[in-house]
This record gives structure tokens, C-alpha cells and sequence, in this order.
């Protein structure tokens, strides 16, 4: 089989997915990336700390990407402003440490409309752009030509608990003008995801990443964050909505790639067999046979069939089966001897455990 680490509609891997409680929480932001470098050969994103542990992921991309990575991005990093318009100095540390070593960053303004930013959505939109280009300015300042991402994060608040609203249409509708803003500029944008404000599996969590997710479709994402297992507004992750969420990306991937037309795909020969040699019936034809795995889209996790009892338990026992033969079949990819006993080495010096680096 071909190894997927574990899924084929990821392009990337890494970030916090959820925070390490057993890992000190100084060296977790190293022992994240660490994990993911020794798991994943995928493209990584990467945790933003501060300047030391900025400068100690770079130590561990020289490692493994072979020395000098200035002209080689290899790792990207989400930056986010303190709104409104600020930036601590753990951001500036870590734009600086990025910036000199070349790699991408992705700014990433997430003002809340109402707590953080103006209730309006175009005056949250437009603090939004400020932070973003302030903060590009500076990092083009530090080393000019510095990669970047116009990684527009803007969401509202609700106004009836002052919660953050991460799934609502207005963060829907926010993250659209943001996606137009990055085309304004020419740059690479990241947008909508698969959020959800819902605290389990419900229909309300599928109605709100399906929508969130059409948007990031719809006016062509570069990067979509967050794309799966968000619950609660970020203060949950779901395994089973994880998978879920999969599925949901691969029907937004099959509606929005182009119908092919070519003479096979129109099917001319095939409809006259049919009528005329099959008594319309087009089970039996060859055509059906040879496109049967290349034109249907087919589903992972979602349940197509009659079920008895409760249909929300047979939805989970089919995304459990699913996560079962995924946690099987993973394989870890081919990481050199050498170039994982230097990581070893790293975090053993940061005062990582010999067991939880036997974990890894």
C-alpha cells in the first residue's frame, strides 16, 4: 500500500492538535515538532513559542533537511497579533528567528468582532488587514523577501455569553472578505477550515464545518487550518468528527473538480450499447466495469445502508472501524539513523524523558 501517515487529504502535518499535559510545557513546542518530524515526512507546520524554541526547531530542520534551510522552506509558522493591533514579544522573537532562517510565515489576525476588534464585520475586517500588514512590514524588514501566508483568522463573538463564535455565518463571511483581500495582494491565502462551535458529534457541528469548509472551496484556499475534529470552539478535539470531517473534505473535493468530458467520459458508445444490446440496463457494460472506481465519489465513514437501533451508534461504530484500520495499517516513514539520534539528542539535552522519547 501506499503510506499515507494516515490519510491522503492531508498535505500537512503538525501544529498542536491538542496540548501535551504530560510534556513540561517549556520544551512542549519542540517536543510537538520533534513527534511530528519522527512520524510524518508530510510538510509541517510548526509551533510557535518563543525566540529559544524557535531557534531549537530550526536546530532540528538543519538536521533533517541537511544544514543551511535560509533557501529552503522547509517548516511554517502561524503568527498571530494580539488584537487590537498589537504583538507580544514572544511573536516578534519568533518572527525574527524565522524570518532570518527563510521560512514561510503565516500572519494570522483572529480579532474577535465585538471583544477584540470593532462589532462590525468590515471594521473587524479592516483591523484585521492593518494587523496583517504591520506585521509583514516588519518581517520583510527583518530579512526581505521572507515568505508569507495571508493566514486571515477573523471570527465574532456572541454576544449573548461574550464566547468566541468560530463556526457562525458572520466568521464564515469574514473569512470569505479575507480571502479576497489575500487575492488584492497577490499573496497565498489561508481560510475557513472545518469549525464548529457545537461541544459533540450533532447535526449542528455538520451544518457548521460543512459550511465553513464550502467557503474555503469556494474562493479557493491555499491553506486550509483547523480542517478537522474542531469542536466547542476550538477547546475541543474529536476523533471521531476528525474523521468525519475527512469525509466532508473529499465531497467538497469531488463537487468542485471539474466534470471530465473527454469522448470516454460522454459515453456515447456506451448509452447505444446500452439501448440497443442491454435493454437500457448499464450494470453489465464494460464502460461501467472500467469507470466504476474513477467516477462515483465513495464515502469513508458515512452510513449508506439501513440500519437498526440508534443511526447516530451506527455512524460511530462505522467511524471507529474506519479509525481501526487507519491506527492499523500506519507505517512510520524512513527517518535515518543518524539524523533521529541527533533529534534524540536535542531534546534529551532540552530535558525531555529517555521514556518519552521511547514513545516517539
Amino acid at each position: 500500500m501506499t503510506r499515507k501517515e494516515q490519510s491522503e487529504e492531508f498535505a500537512i502535518n503538525g501544529g498542536i492538535l491538542a496540548q501535551p499535559s504530560d510534556i513540561d510545557a517549556e520544551i512542549s513546542a519542540e517536543a510537538m515538532v520533534y513527534a511530528t518530524l519522527c512520524r510524518s515526512d508530510k510538510a509541517l507546520f510548526s509551533v510557535c513559542g518563543g525566540k529559544t524554541q524557535a531557534e531549537n526547531i530550526m536546530k532540528m530542520m538543519r538536521i533533517v533537511f541537511d544544514g543551511d534551510i535560509t533557501e529552503l522552506p522547509c517548516t511554517f509558522n502561524l503568527i498571530s497579533p494580539l488584537s487590537p493591533l498589537g504583538v507580544t514579544e514572544a511573536t516578534i522573537d519568533t518572527i525574527d528567528v524565522c524570518a532570518l532562517n527563510g521560512q514561510p510565515l503565516v500572519i494570522a489576525p483572529g480579532n474577535m468582532a465585538g471583544a477584540t476588534g470593532p462589532i462590525s464585520l468590515a471594521g473587524n475586517v479592516s483591523q484585521a488587514n492593518a494587523e496583517f500588514l504591520g506585521i509583514n512590514v516588519y518581517a520583510q524588514m527583518v530579512r526581505p523577501g521572507t515568505p508569507v501566508v495571508y493566514g486571515f483568522a477573523s471570527t465574532v463573538s456572541d454576544m449573548k455569553n461574550m464566547q468566541a463564535s468560530n463556526a457562525s455565518p458572520g466568521f464564515v463571511k469574514e473569512a470569505k472578505y479575507g480571502a479576497l483581500m489575500a487575492k488584492k495582494y497577490g499573496l497565498a491565502c489561508r481560510s475557513g477550515g472545518g469549525m464548529s462551535d457545537a461541544s459533540g458529534l450533532t447535526a449542528q457541528a455538520g451544518v457548521e464545518s460543512a459550511m465553513s469548509m464550502f467557503e474555503s472551496f469556494s474562493e479557493g484556499a491555499n491553506l486550509m487550518m483547523h480542517a478537522c475534529g474542531s469542536l466547542h470552539s476550538f477547546n475541543t478535539v474529536s476523533f471521531e468528527k476528525f474523521l468525519l470531517d475527512i469525509e466532508t473534505f473529499t465531497r467538497m473535493k469531488y463537487y468542485f473538480s471539474d466534470l471530465p468530458c473527454d469522448e470516454d467520459a460522454l459515453a456515447f458508445d456506451a448509452i447505444k450499447e446500452a439501448i440497443e444490446d442491454e435493454g437500457g440496463v448499464y450494470i453489465t457494460l464494460d464502460h461501467t466495469y472500467e469507470r466504476c472506481r474513477i467516477d462515483p465519489w465513495y464515502h469513508q465513514v458515512s452510513v449508506h445502508t439501513n440500519t437498526k437501533g440508534d443511526p447516530n451508534q451506527a455512524l460511530y461504530d462505522s467511524i471507529h472501524k474506519r479509525m481501526d484500520a487507519l491506527l492499523n495499517s500506519y507505517e512510520c516513514p524512513a527517518l535515518a539513523s543518524e539524523k533521529r539520534a541527533a533529534l534524540d539528542d536535542i531534546m534529551r539535552g532540552l530535558g525531555m524523558k529517555d521514556s518519552d522519547i521511547a514513545k516517539v
